[in-house]
């Protein structure tokens, strides 16, 4: 087996681009929340959340992790779990794991992994708890 160089995993949330913040306030605009984004409910703010995801990816944009919670702080929510950063920490862990396995175990990148292929590549990391 090669050898695999461990990379830290920072727990501090990314910098995002003015985009992003633009993006969610369109969202919210669209779904009909009046409020700005500081003053969603924790409700409609995971709606926004999830269109985000949804709209992002068809740009193309990747989501790095804690995305989610750099986007809070961004527009100004305080609703951030404290254990949010630990959280992300485990499951960019988790993934960085699988990809090994999946590259020791010849099966090639994690994201071009076959159902069966990444049933047998969660089974050894538990991927499937940290990354939808």
């Amino acid at each position: 087996m090669p050898d695999a160089s461990i990379v830290p995993v920072s727990t501090k949330p990314p910098e995002l681009s003015s985009e992003w913040q633009e993006t969610a306030e369109q969202v919210a605009h669209n779904l009909g929340f009046p409020a700005g984004l500081s003053r969603l409910s924790p409700e409609h703010w995971q709606m926004v959340l999830a269109s985000m995801t949804d709209r992002m990816r068809l740009r193309g944009a990747s989501l790095p992790v804690g995305w989610r919670r750099a986007l809070a702080r961004q527009v100004g929510r305080s609703d951030e779990d404290p254990m949010e950063g630990k959280v992300f920490a485990l499951a960019a862990k988790r993934k960085e794991i699988a990809t090994h396995v999946a590259l020791e175990l010849g099966l090639g990148s994690l994201a071009s992994l076959s159902a069966a292929d990444r049933a047998m590549v969660e089974q050894q990391t538990g991927l499937s708890q940290a990354v939808p």
